[in-house]
């Protein structure tokens, strides 16, 4: 694939970005003459549904009470911290005090 900015070539990477605190894996092209970075539709919405993956734990009851499943880099985040649950109408927000 050509870049359209120079001319040169394009070479697929992958690398993780940090969007809204979680790690995620992020493929796209890079120029490797002038490294601009381009994404096709397809990789663009394949880092979104990690994003929405990531984020999209839900309430779950058990014998023992209501919990929320958190993904690990959250909860590795607020690990010993006291937090705050805000319901609104379609999410949770957490507010860590």
């Amino acid at each position: 694939m050509k870049c359209p900015i120079c001319g040169g070539e394009l070479k697929k990477k992958v690398e993780k970005s940090i969007v809204k605190g979680f790690d995620v894996p992020t493929e796209f092209y890079r120029c490797e003459s002038c490294e601009e970075e381009l994404m096709t539709e397809d990789q663009f919405r394949k880092g979104m549904d990690k994003i929405i993956e990531l984020k999209a734990k839900v309430l779950v009851s058990s014998v023992e009470g209501d919990y929320i499943k958190l993904p690990k880099e959250l909860a590795k985040r607020l690990k010993g911290k006291y937090i705050e649950l805000i319901p609104e109408e379609d999410r949770i927000v957490v507010i860590p005090k």
